[in-house]
């Protein structure tokens, strides 16, 4: 009735305390040439981390880094994912394991195939629909796949640090102690987690001349934006090889500005032998069976030297990323 009090006590609810947010975001990165070398070299020698052992985490980040398989796609390989006889060689993913849910099969570069081949005998008998990769533990919890890379990459770095300071060369040890090579996040706040091998398969397409097109469907984006802009990554030495395509500019003292200006060949060259933008179809920057060099691919093809704003978490189980503006795997 009005005016009366309930006989019943009304218990309010205490105030939610805010959420305690105790992890940071920000990018990942692409991983170079020479620092992925001495990555896989450090785990082939290193301990078993998270219950994988050194040698399956070399070939686990290579196929990763040469595929651009994500880390649930990893884990569904079985030995039977794998077709290394057949004249095109590929390792395919199941749809129910693809992030886009489609089954896809890629196409394994040469050198990985032999690899692959001696990796899978060495593993002996292996069950039918067993993954080559444990990357689930016996009760279904997920491996920490970025603790294994910031492990690798501390002992890949203390090995480069030691390599100049057994050389007794203080002044270069210094400098190395300094950079951010071989860190887990860099001086851009960039990390180099699991899902950075990604990042490294596509920005390398992007530096050996790949059109976006073909980048796109290699890396199973339904956005070109999103392999251009936010996957492919390029830093000076790219911007310095991409102004080598320029012609020359005229000389002074009498030189002839009106001279016919020709596009040359780099003379700039990528760790892996390829020039940043290649030629179209090729991808290696050499002149044509003619002697002509053939048109290079322009820059605006695949990859731009911005970072989008990715966010991933740099604790936990693995750094998933927030937000729904780029679609990047929790891996």
């Amino acid at each position: 009735p009005a005016g009366r009090e309930s006989a019943l006590p009304i218990t309010l609810a205490a105030p939610r305390p805010p959420r305690s947010i105790s992890r940071t975001v920000s990018h990942r990165r692409a991983i170079s040439i020479d620092e992925f070398g001495r990555l896989v070299k450090a785990a082939e020698c290193g301990r078993v981390v998270e219950s994988v052992a050194g040698a399956d985490r070399a070939v686990l980040y290579i196929l990763a880094a040469w595929t651009g398989y994500r880390r649930a796609e990893m884990a569904s390989l079985t030995a039977e994912s794998f077709d290394l006889d057949s004249p095109l060689p590929s390792v395919r993913i199941l749809a129910g394991y693809a992030k886009n849910r489609r089954a896809d099969t890629v196409p394994l570069h040469s050198m990985l195939v032999e690899r692959l081949r001696g990796w899978l005998a060495g593993k002996g008998d292996v069950e039918p629909g067993e993954p080559v990769f444990a990357l689930r533990s016996p009760s279904g919890h997920w491996r920490k796949t970025f603790k294994m890379m910031q492990r690798d990459l501390a002992a890949a770095r203390a090995t480069w640090i030691g390599e100049a300071m057994e050389a007794g060369d203080a002044e270069e040890a210094a400098r190395r102690e300094a950079s951010d090579f071989l860190t887990y996040q860099n001086e851009d706040g960039l990390f180099a987690d699991f899902h950075a091998n990604r990042h490294t398969f596509i920005s390398n397409l992007g530096k050996a001349g790949v059109p976006l097109a073909m980048g796109q469907k290699l890396a199973r984006h339904h956005d070109p934006k999103l392999t251009s802009n936010v996957y492919t990554h390029l830093d000076l030495r790219d911007k310095l090889a991409a102004i080598e395509l320029l012609p020359a500019p005229p000389e002074a003292n009498g030189s002839n500005g009106s001279a016919e200006q020709t596009f040359p060949q780099p003379s700039h060259s990528f760790p892996h032998g390829q020039s940043l933008l290649g030629t179209v179809g090729h991808g290696t920057g050499k002149a044509g069976s003619n002697g002509n060099s053939t048109q290079p691919v322009k820059i605006e093809r695949l990859g731009t030297p911005r970072h989008a704003k990715s966010q991933v978490e740099t604790s936990g189980l693995e750094p998933p990323t927030f937000g729904m503006q780029i679609r990047c795997s929790p891996s």
